[in-house]
């Protein structure tokens, strides 16, 4: 099927900005998305927290949509529960906590020397609209190796 990362159908959901993040991290095998569209007349931020090989199919990202794509370092993620002294204070389950959404703008680290993205093919989307200054569709990735197979516009 079709996943979509970003999508807003409203009034104005252009002006709204959307943040999604996926993280496939715990994946033992590849990760494979047959179809990933980031955006939908909006520019949707969309990160992936992925794992050592990552496959999609069609890549659709709307104009000012921006994907991120961060592999793990040589070794792999960290685990913060890992050598973590016991706390003193137990959580109390009955606060709540607010997750707020994550802009992925860039890893801050070099993926692994055996992490690989492979996008097969890559759309472009717009509507046709004019905008001063103009409108970019991003792609990024810290991945060692990127391979993309067709682009179209």
């Amino acid at each position: 099927g079709k996943v979509w990362m970003g999508r807003l159908q409203y009034v104005g959901a252009y002006l709204a900005p959307s943040y999604s993040t996926i993280n496939t991290s715990k994946v033992q095998g590849e990760m494979n998305f047959r179809h990933l569209a980031v955006g939908d007349q909006n520019a949707a931020q969309a990160g992936i927290i992925a794992n050592k090989k990552t496959n999609i199919g069609t890549l659709d990202l709307w104009q000012s949509a921006g994907l991120s794509i961060i592999t793990p370092p040589e070794g792999g993620y960290e685990s913060k529960t890992k050598d973590t002294p016991s706390q003193n204070n137990p959580k109390n389950d009955a606060q709540k906590t607010e997750i707020q959404p994550t802009q992925v703008i860039d890893g801050p680290f070099a993926g692994g020397k055996d992490t690989v993205v492979n996008i097969f093919h890559l759309n472009t989307k717009a509507d046709g609209t004019i905008r001063a200054g103009g409108f970019k569709a991003s792609l990024s990735t810290n991945a060692a190796h990127l391979h993309i197979g067709e682009g179209g516009v």
